[in-house]
């Protein structure tokens, strides 16, 4: 596992390496530098003999805080994931909603591996999220993909549409009270587990 740091300050290139970043600003200077060290360690990678048997998963922690009118933007956990294996893999691409929760029965799953899957993720080539839970250190969110909620035990927090150009109908207020009581359930099974050492 590789984790990079390379967005977050403070924001340090390496020495002597052959990257001239195009942009003025410093965190997208570094977003530019980010692009070409995963473009530089792939292309490393696909030379050696254990590339063609190696499943590559990139996955970002989260996204940028974007609107600071939240307090959890859904810009903050809008992430890719892109699994890749040269001879493991057909292309496909997919907008279903998911978690990071879903990585690991996911790749178990595109590995053919067997596994006991303990904890709130699926496979996302098997099976579809009806809802996505997530969390920073203060707030807990869920979406559907249409209406996101965020929220913590003090404040009423947000909810609204995914797309804030369309305002919530009726309907809309059951499923966003839904969406805050699964954000609930999720957080107090955790918690649950991790109390009883389950």
């Amino acid at each position: 596992v590789l984790l990079s740091s390379s967005n977050h300050a403070p924001y340090r290139f390496p020495a002597d390496i052959p990257f001239i970043p195009k942009s003025t600003s410093m965190p997208q200077r570094m977003v530019e530098y980010s692009d070409w060290a995963l473009g530089e360690f792939t292309a490393a990678a696909m030379e050696r003999d254990w590339a063609k048997r190696t499943l590559f998963i990139y996955l970002g922690d989260h996204g940028a805080s974007g609107d600071y009118r939240f307090h959890l933007p859904i810009s903050m956990v809008h992430v890719p994931l892109i699994m890749t294996g040269p001879d493991l893999l057909a292309a496909e691409k997919c907008d279903d909603l998911a978690s990071q929760l879903d990585v690991m029965p996911t790749v178990m799953g595109q590995l053919g591996l067997a596994y006991r899957n303990l904890g709130f993720g699926v496979d996302l080539c098997r099976e579809r999220r009806s809802l996505s839970v997530f969390c920073n250190d203060e707030y807990l969110g869920c979406t559907d993909g249409e209406y996101f909620v965020s929220f913590n035990f003090d404040t009423p927090g947000y909810a609204g549409r995914m797309n804030p150009s369309r305002s919530p109908g009726t309907m809309a207020l059951q499923r966003i009270e839904e969406m805050k009581d699964t954000a609930l359930a999720y957080f107090r099974m955790a918690d649950w587990l991790i109390t009883e050492k389950k």
